[in-house]
């Protein structure tokens, strides 16, 4: 009796081997490596920018990693249940997302994997790195987000693909995912893929915050503890085997819209048609120069200005109407790019200004102008002149 029960147990061990802790089915995330890097600066003179990658560890193909991590999620965090799944790489501010990223889309049925295309060119249902955001200028109540992995769940429909070729649409034309600016404007595009990520993320039955960690756009003011990059090694194991993946998560700042040098703090031969082209907004689909998006958009006082300026001549107050034009481009641009705009838009339209004794603008800000590299003199000269 008792050599039949150690050959029955000698026969269970070796037909179902126990599974040690290290292989327990299930998605597993290691200790995060953060660094906190880059130069303290001021509220409201740098931008934010974020962007992302996900990469195989230990030699696995990326698509297999990336459906291993898929496998597992599905049977381990959701039962196993036939459906459709998206993962999404988002960034959250005070609980809410602002930026939502693809990752992966699948249908999942009789245990198998349906409609995952892995060519790059149309409903590919994957994307495994890229920009995640570029923002209006930092200060500090946009600074601190979460960056988040998080998983969808529809138990009877599927996820509309077309957000991964809308996406590639983005970055071909505007080389972003998404432009937080002041008023909330964005192209025709960008509205298209939130939409479809908004109503798509909705309508799922189930979602889970896979992993969460806060970050900062920029080191603001004595504050230099602030995470900006993060890298986060995701194991996975599922009934097809196990892998890992490594995720790389960065959310940095950048100096200027223009050639600007940060050692300095001078932008670098300055062009104000360069700057004017190059500072615009997104309206009904339309990059529109933000001095002209002004003339039509601004506030009363703003429209009128701009509309005297440029038509007969502006006869009032005129160092007044340049300061309140410098507070609506603070809407759209950092504090030193704002300044630039308006330096360019003084250089640009400097007939306009002549007649309308604009060297009061220039003059009343010549050391800040100076400081920043912008050629002042022979504007002034110019302006005064008879």
């Amino acid at each position: 009796m008792r050599r039949r029960l150690f050959i029955l147990a000698l026969f269970c061990l070796c037909y179902f081997p126990a599974q040690s802790s290290a292989e327990s089915p299930g998605v597993e995330f290691g200790q995060p490596k953060v660094q906190s890097l880059g130069t303290p600066v001021q509220p409201g003179d740098v931008y934010g920018t974020a962007d992302f990658e996900l990469k195989s560890i230990g030699g696995m193909p990326i698509t297999d990693a990336l459906t291993g991590l898929m496998n597992s999620i599905i049977e381990n965090r959701f039962g196993n249940n036939d459906g459709s799944y998206l993962l999404t790489i988002e960034l959250l501010r005070n609980g809410k997302s602002i930026v939502q990223r693809p990752v992966i889309s699948v249908t999942y049925t009789n245990k198998k994997f349906l409609f995952i295309n892995w060519s790059t060119k149309v409903s590919r249902g994957a994307t495994f790195k890229g920009s995640l955001v570029e923002t209006e200028a930092i200060d500090n109540s946009n600074n601190d987000v979460e960056v988040a992995l998080r998983s969808y769940y529809k138990s009877n429909s599927t996820f509309d693909l077309s957000i991964f070729d809308a996406i590639d649409e983005v970055n071909k034309n505007l080389n972003v995912i998404s432009k937080l600016d002041a008023i909330g404007i964005s192209s025709g595009l960008l509205t298209s893929v939130r939409d479809i990520l908004m109503k798509a993320t909705q309508k799922a039955d189930e979602t889970e915050d896979l992993f969460k960690y806060s970050m900062s756009f920029a080191q603001l003011g004595n504050k230099g503890d602030r995470a900006r990059i993060l890298d986060i090694p995701i194991r996975f194991v599922s009934h097809n085997g196990s892998g890992q993946l490594g995720l790389h998560v960065r959310t940095w700042s950048v100096s200027s819209k223009f050639l600007f040098d940060p050692i300095q703090k001078k932008y670098i031969d300055p062009i104000s048609s360069v700057y004017i082209n190059n500072t615009s907004v997104d309206a009904a689909s339309l990059h529109v120069p933000i001095f002209d998006f002004l003339k039509k958009n601004g506030d009363e006082n703003i429209r009128s200005f701009l509309g005297d300026l440029t038509s007969k001549g502006y006869s009032g107050d005129i160092y007044t109407r340049c300061s309140e034009l410098l507070t609506a481009y603070h809407k759209y641009l950092s504090n030193r790019d704002a300044l630039a705009l308006l330096w360019a838009t003084i250089n640009e339209h400097r007939f306009d200004f002549k007649r309308s004794r604009g060297a009061e603008c220039v003059e009343g800000r010549k050391g800040e102008f100076d400081a920043l590299g912008l050629p002042t003199d022979a504007l002034v000269a110019y302006l005064k002149s008879q």
